[in-house]
């Protein structure tokens, strides 16, 4: 077999329709110094995705691999042939089936530079957890849920100091109850506190949620859905637009693999923006990333989640008037976040925001890290650190 390029894109194509893989792409170059290619193919049983990538240099092929990993490509052969007084890479990478991700055998704690992490808890080890952060006075930030083998899984981030001690968690609550005038009167005082950080997670017979409540900021106007479907979340968002309503929280979790629910808290800032994607691949996300560092915003949130056996994405961008610098972290598993979570540290950073989704045999985690800038610390605070 010899196929040029655009012969090879071709061939590619009528393979995949007739319902075949490729096991190996090779390219060698003719005398006359064009690219030709050879191609095995195979039967394509398990309806396994794939793609093909020729012509790579070397700086393409960890391009090409930085921007497939995401997806659950892995590569499955390479190949090299001389092209234009360099090295060039043909590459076949594959999506098998999903593997069941198991329930995490024990909960990992990371500590950090005057935080902590809890992630991988149950409902009791978590529970264990916020009353001995209560207990020593410390400062819950986060706390997040995820359904894993059918089961929640939890995850939280705690500053080792007294800044905000008046927090209060649940963990398993009816998103049905949610309402006031319902049991989550029963919670909190309205007047009082509100709902800082909300997620949900789906079980046998209803939708549930960890909800994490903190005293009023400031009396204004919000928004607040444990268990949206995108459709009347897309409604919301263009109810609310002109109102001045900004994203604090945007938390999407599968409820099966074609479906997925939105936890989601908006509320009124004045002169404050927001921008968000949600249900994107991983090029899509950081096209926004970038976007959002070139319109000086920060994001807030990142989260990955499962929908048709593929990873997608969601992220919050907000103002960033205190000029807090920020960077992102994600498809960490419990042990790569404790690596992570040093490197970070020896630079200054803080973890912000932590998510967590199942995926392929992995509990995989998407973390903000974020560093005061001295322009968005106190004069007093500058001082005394300096």
């Amino acid at each position: 077999m010899e196929l040029t390029a655009p012969q090879l894109d071709a061939y590619l194509q009528k393979q995949k329709e007739a319902g075949l893989r490729p096991l190996s792409i090779a390219g060698y170059t003719t005398p006359e110094g064009i690219p030709q290619f050879a191609a095995i193919f195979e039967p394509n049983k398990e309806k396994w995705e794939w793609t093909v990538a020729y012509g790579l240099t070397t700086a393409g092929l960890q391009q090409k691999a930085r921007e497939l990993a995401p997806k659950g490509l892995r590569p499955l052969c390479i190949t090299a042939y001389p092209h234009e007084d360099t090295v060039r890479y043909c590459t076949v990478w594959i999506t098998e089936p999903q593997k069941p991700t198991p329930y995490p055998k024990e909960p990992t704690i990371v500590k950090h530079a005057g935080y902590e992490l809890l992630v991988n808890a149950t409902q009791r080890q978590m529970q264990q957890w916020l009353e001995a952060r209560k207990k020593d006075k410390h400062s819950v930030l986060w706390l997040d849920v995820v359904a894993v083998a059918e089961q929640p899984l939890y995850s939280a981030i705690a500053a080792l100091d007294d800044r905000q001690t008046d927090w209060g968690a649940v963990l398993d609550f009816d998103c049905n109850e949610y309402n006031i005038g319902k049991a989550i009167d029963k919670l909190f005082n309205h007047r009082r506190y509100e709902v800082h950080i909300i997620s949900g997670y789906p079980a046998q017979d209803s939708i549930r949620c960890a909800l994490l409540w903190a005293p009023i900021i400031r009396n204004r106007p919000w928004s607040q859905l444990p268990d949206i479907t995108p459709a009347d979340f897309a409604k919301e968002l263009q109810e609310t637009k002109d109102a001045g309503y900004v994203i604090d929280i945007l938390r999407p979790y599968a409820i099966a693999n074609k479906a997925y629910r939105i936890a989601v808290i908006m509320s009124t800032k004045p002169r404050e923006h927001s921008d968000h994607v949600l249900g994107v691949a991983s090029e899509e996300l950081d096209k926004f990333i970038a976007q959002a560092r070139q319109d000086n915003l920060r994001v807030t949130q990142v989260t990955e989640f499962v929908q048709n056996d593929r990873l997608v994405f969601a992220a919050v961008a907000r103002s960033n008037t205190d000029k807090v610098l920020w960077e992102i972290s994600r498809g960490l598993s419990a042990l790569a976040l404790q690596a992570e979570s040093v490197e970070w540290a020896k630079k200054g950073y803080r973890p912000a925001t932590i998510t967590a989704c199942p995926f392929n045999g992995t509990v995989r985690y998407s973390v903000v890290w974020v560093k005061e800038t001295t322009a968005a610390k106190s004069p007093k605070k500058a001082k005394e650190e300096k």
